[in-house]
Formats: structure tokens, sequence, C-alpha cells
């Protein structure tokens, strides 16, 4: 899934538990149950950096806005965000990681599909997780 997808569910449910240790630890565990959805992700490779630019940028401004105009929950928000984040960041972000037996277990485990349908995945996790967050 989107990191952006992992983020916003992430801030929800820290807006919705309050509690930060809480928040990030469910979301590093739930971030493993979302990437077993099937979810878009670009088959050639041309498309695949441009989608990531775009997605960890909109994560970024996310994580900015959370710390930025979130209080009193920010802590709360912010913990579960980055929970929702922690996986990809480990598992991809770290080349180490990513070229090692625990980056191919985590990229096999999920459901890529190259069609631009499966993005609506994406987008029913981002609008729940907006929904949750900013009400």
């Amino acid at each position: 899934m989107m990191v952006l997808s992992h983020a916003l569910v992430g801030a929800a449910v820290g807006e919705e538990l309050n509690q930060p240790l809480l928040a990030f630890i469910l979301m590093a565990f739930f971030h493993l149950a979302m990437d077993k959805i099937p979810h878009f992700w670009p088959k050639l490779k041309k498309w695949e950096a441009p989608f990531k630019v775009f997605d960890i940028g909109l994560c970024g401004l996310v994580l900015l806005y959370i710390l930025t105009f979130q209080p009193p929950h920010y802590v709360s928000v912010f913990a579960g965000a980055f929970g929702g984040i922690l996986v990809d960041v480990i598992f991809v972000g770290i080349p180490q990681v990513r070229k090692s037996k625990y980056g191919d277990w985590q990229d096999k485990r999920q459901i890529h599909k190259g069609s631009p349908w499966y993005l609506v995945t994406d987008l029913t996790a981002i609008i729940i997780g907006l929904t949750v967050w900013i009400r």
C-alpha cells in the first residue's frame, strides 16, 4: 500500500486511542495486515520512482501537518502515523534490510497489482483515515 495510506490510518488510530505507545505498536502490526489487501503498485520501473516520490512527499506533508497543527493529541496522532509507516521505513528504506531475506519476505507477502483500479484500495484507506482523524 501507499505509505500515505498507512500514515493516515495510523493518524486516525492515534486520534482515537490518544495513547501514543499503543497507537505506535498497533499500527506497526496493522501495517502488515494492510499490506495483505490487494493494492496498486506500478509494474513499469519508469513509473515506480515518480510514484514513490509522490507518495512519500504527501506522507511527509501529513506528518509535518500533524506536528504543526494538531494539538492536543499530536503526540498520539504522530505516533500512530509513524508506527504505520515504520515497517516500510525499515524494510524498504534501509538498503541492507531491503536486500536481505527480511526484505524479500516483506515484498513477497504483499499483494501488488499493476492495474490502476487497485488504487481504490489505497483511496479507501486514505478516506477512512482522513474521516476518522479529521472530524
